[in-house]
């Protein structure tokens, strides 16, 4: 399974396509301060996933996957900052918020990233058990 075919990579993808075309609104000389950060973290959190996507080694993938979420809280990070210092309204911070916050969580992540399949582990027990 290839990184583009796991849905949380696509999502965090989007996410940094989302992250980049706000960050062009800012004043231009935080364009290249907190801009450059934010909009780094935020494909930082796709990158770790590919990364370690083909790694046969179950703690490298699962280490790539604390990696992706560290990256996807400093990027939570920087948008609070933006909003503290007025670069983008709450609303705007808490919808990107939410979205990182969904993809951190998101019930499948270890399941696609692992190609387990769903079945295997929610299989129901055999007869007669």
């Amino acid at each position: 399974m290839d990184a583009e075919d796991l849905q949380v990579y696509r999502m965090l993808c989007q996410l940094h396509i989302d992250v980049c075309d706000l960050t062009h609104d800012w004043p231009l000389e935080k364009k290249y301060e907190l801009g450059s950060q934010v909009r780094r973290s935020s494909n930082s959190a796709p990158a770790q996933l590919a990364e370690k996507n083909d790694d046969r080694h179950i703690r490298n993938k699962i280490e790539g996957v604390n990696r992706s979420r560290g990256e996807a809280a400093e990027t939570i990070h920087h948008l609070y900052m933006a909003k503290l210092k007025g670069y983008i309204t709450k609303n705007i911070y808490l919808e990107f918020r939410g979205r990182y916050k969904e993809e951190n969580t998101c019930p499948y992540y270890f399941l696609l990233f692992f190609e387990l399949p769903y079945k295997s582990i929610c299989r129901a027990p055999p007869e007669g058990k």
